[in-house]
């Protein structure tokens, strides 16, 4: 079985096309990858509120992640610099 490790964002052109639902858009690839006989052992993912087309200083976001097989959806927020 192969290890595989996730790490993207929803914000460009992706949300458009599923994105802005990033935890059905994350269960999706887990589902895939399983089917292909790969193992998700690590995730970092940005899940944006809204397309970087569109996003202000106050477009919130959450980060998913997943350390060898333990999943957190450890920060949600917004983040200004």
């Amino acid at each position: 079985m192969k290890n595989v490790a996730i790490i993207g964002s929803s914000g460009g052109n992706l949300f458009n096309h599923g994105g802005q639902d990033a935890e059905k858009l994350l269960q999706e690839l887990l589902v895939q990858c399983e089917a292909a006989h790969m193992q998700v052992n690590y995730v970092q993912f940005i899940g944006a509120d809204a397309s970087m087309d569109r996003a202000k200083q106050t477009t919130g976001a959450t980060l998913y992640a997943m350390v060898e097989g333990t999943s957190d959806q450890s920060k949600r927020g917004i983040c200004n610099k």
